[in-house]
């Protein structure tokens, strides 16, 4: 059983633009539930938690995949990951408000690495994507594809919304090229890193090692 978690009143409303949003038919937005919605409800448990833990490095990835946060909500995370918490625990888990459906728990690679380089720093990261909806083939939604520049375009407004969020942060890291092309657009300062996956683990390690060895 999940906690209750009180949920500050303008991550609410940044919960009620991304449930609103209208994507493509190549695409689904798994926040718009009218009701319960664990997608949702898990992306705010965690946008609290880490208002509480102010971070000051940012990490843009591509888009959700579907065995990742398309089910979780969260970018960068698996099902495994929220309940098994990361951080020493101190982040994710029911105990904090998070929901997951039962065992046996999804697993995503590039979730798994990105987290085993953050946990070694013991570093909680705020994390998003350049499209935070699922971009999938057409008629085939377990699958995934990268974003087009007009939907990366057209969610721009969420990741300006978040960074007004937190204001803490001072690192901005694009994890790929999608990425990149959306901090570019915005003319956010940035650092760029290989994404991990399709066997981009080492490179990507040696990125983030380069960034987090510099803060």
């Amino acid at each position: 059983m999940s906690a209750a978690v009180k949920i500050d009143t303008d991550i609410k409303r940044f919960g009620k633009h991304l449930q609103d949003a209208v994507v493509g038919a190549d695409a689904a937005n798994f926040y718009a539930a009218k009701r319960t919605n664990t997608q949702r409800h898990n992306l705010q448990c965690y946008l609290q938690q880490m208002r509480a833990l102010q971070p000051t490095l940012l990490l843009v990835g591509e888009a959700p995949g579907y065995n990742g946060c398309r089910l979780t909500g969260i970018p960068f995370s698996s099902e495994a990951l929220v309940a098994e918490g990361v951080l020493e625990g101190t982040l994710f888990t029911a105990r904090h408000g998070y929901r997951v459906s039962k065992e046996p728990y999804t697993r995503e690679q590039s979730a798994g690495i990105v987290w085993e380089v953050l946990q070694k720093h013991r570093t909680a990261a705020l994390c998003w994507n350049a499209f935070c909806f699922h971009p999938h083939s057409r008629g085939d939604p377990d699958s995934n594809r990268k974003p087009t520049s007009k939907e990366i375009d057209n969610a721009a407004p969420f990741l300006r919304r978040l960074l007004a969020l937190f204001p803490s942060v001072v690192t901005v890291v694009a994890v790929g090229n999608s990425a990149e092309e959306a901090l570019k657009r915005l003319q956010i300062p940035h650092t760029k890193v290989r994404h991990p996956a399709r066997g981009g683990k080492p490179a990507f390690t040696a990125g983030m090692e380069a960034v987090l060895s510099c803060r």
